[in-house]
């Protein structure tokens, strides 16, 4: 009799669930090749093996927040059937958006995950090291990146090759640009991506890299890990010289240590004011007397003042100004089409237009897309599903983000260990990329952060799951949590 290894299915499956992560839909490279037919594969054998499949699936829709990202997916065909009918409909988009991004990346990955913690093919404690483990991956490729950058050796680059995203490989973009050679992107297509990586899971690299619980069983791997991942991430960080990566680690920093940062404050209010005074008179005297103009801060220090003020911010911070100028395209598009949107993944061929009719002032880089006929314009969640789907796509994505926030705050651990330490970086994670993450760059597709909604899902559902007849109470938290 055949026996299978869950384990090795788990780990199997999940390397390229991960490595998804490099493109959105049409695979780049090897790696994302097998992606897609692995995921579906799994997923049909289990629907074929497992009487109860479709059963545990209409359940896991009752008892969690799936049940809105579920109505969100059969809103969204919707919307294309609309867009179809108005003329906006692209082909294109919609096998790269709807297909290969809100199918594949989101809602397979997504049930997935589920069956994965749900059927024991791994713990809680598996998926945590599975996913620290890839941090330090994505961050080791990342000083790979920089040595590549510094002393440009071809087997590197060959290397490097291998985890490129796969719009490098199939729009064939320049890789050697002044942006490019000076900055770090690791595996991501672009510097600012990687920085929002490293905002989105910071919370989880704290909350393992701080906990006095054991991650791996061997104590030398265990205190490795531990010493190197916030080092790696925070050089990374630097490398990516993007002053909204800096800003928001800094904010996610200060709302996963709020509680000591006020026992802190609290205790040594007058050194800590005397401190600020001391360093604000410090900052003056630089500022006053120093040339900042080749310096990392200098980017911060003339973009603020001229956020509301697009035709400055054009020249002095042209990659913010294009993301602004996007988000208010976006939003008017969306008010014109208040209740379908014009139709998911269709903005790509859409996006000349509306900039031939916009009368805000251009980037380069929107010129050149609009000299190109339009393109994938860079756009956070919240506008782009706004702007495809309507105010009612919006509503149901927002709810699921919210609902499974709501029941993660609820919930109750049993015990101390690195579960719960975990589950507390998870949680300001999923805090961070539903509020103001999700307002800049926050993206549907990213693998990596639905797999930490899907362990957040599982963590929080009281469901009854029914597999090989017997009927089983899976679940961390023990029923802990009803809304």
């Amino acid at each position: 009799m055949l026996v299978i290894n869950k384990k090795l299915i788990f780990f199997f499956t999940l390397t390229f669930v991960l490595l998804q992560s490099l493109g959105f839909a049409l695979p780049g490279n090897i790696f994302i090749a097998f992606f897609m037919p692995i995921t579906v594969i799994f997923l049909l054998v289990n629907l074929f093996s497992d009487k109860y499949f479709l059963f545990n699936i209409i359940n896991l829709c009752k008892y969690t927040p799936f049940i809105y990202i579920l109505l969100f997916y059969m809103w969204s065909i919707v919307t294309i059937i609309v867009s179809i009918v108005n003329g906006f409909f692209n082909f294109g988009g919609f096998l790269t958006g709807f297909v290969g991004g809100l199918t594949f990346s989101f809602m397979f990955v997504f049930i997935t995950m589920y069956i994965f913690l749900k059927e024991n093919y791994t713990d809680l404690k598996g998926f945590i090291k599975f996913l620290i483990l890839f941090y330090i991956f994505v961050m080791i490729i990342g000083l790979i990146n920089y040595v590549d950058n510094i002393c440009d050796i071809d087997l590197i680059k060959k290397f490097l090759i291998l985890f490129n995203n796969k719009r490098i490989i199939f729009f064939n973009l320049d890789t050697h640009s002044i942006e490019n050679v000076s900055r770090v992107k690791s595996i991501f297509d672009e510097p600012g991506n990687l920085g929002a990586f490293i905002y989105s899971q910071l919370p989880i690299m704290y909350a393992v890299s701080l906990s006095k619980y054991k991650l791996f069983d061997n104590i030398f791997l265990n205190k490795f890990v531990k010493i190197i991942l916030l080092p790696l991430t925070f050089i990374n960080l630097v490398l990516t010289k993007s002053p909204i990566s800096l800003i928001f680690v800094f904010l996610v920093t200060i709302i996963y240590f709020y509680k000591n940062i006020i026992k802190y404050v609290k205790k040594y209010f007058s050194q800590i004011i005397t401190i600020l005074l001391i360093s604000s008179i410090i900052l003056i005297i630089i500022y006053n007397n120093i040339n900042l103009e080749k310096t990392y801060l200098q980017r911060i220090i003339v973009t603020v003042p001229n956020l509301f003020h697009l035709n400055t911010l054009i020249i002095v911070e042209p990659s913010l100004a294009t993301r602004i100028i996007n988000y208010i395209i976006m939003l008017q598009e969306g008010a014109k089409n208040i209740l379908f949107g014009i139709g998911y993944g269709t903005i790509t061929k859409h996006f000349s237009i509306l900039l031939q009719n916009t009368n805000l002032p251009l980037t380069l880089e929107l010129e050149t897309k609009l000299s190109m006929g339009g393109g994938n314009p860079a756009a956070a969640i919240f506008y782009r599903v706004f702007c495809e789907t309507g105010l009612i796509g919006l509503i149901l994505l927002l709810t699921f983000y919210f609902r499974t926030i709501l029941k993660f705050y609820k919930i109750k651990l049993p015990q101390e260990n690195i579960e719960k330490d975990f589950c507390y970086g998870l949680f300001i994670s999923l805090l961070a990329q539903s509020t103001f993450i999700l307002f800049y760059d926050s993206n549907l597709h990213n693998t990596y952060n639905v797999i930490l909604y899907a362990i957040a899902v599982y963590l929080t559902s009281d469901v009854k799951y029914i597999s090989l007849n017997k009927v089983h109470k899976y679940g961390y938290f023990n029923n802990t949590c009803k809304l």
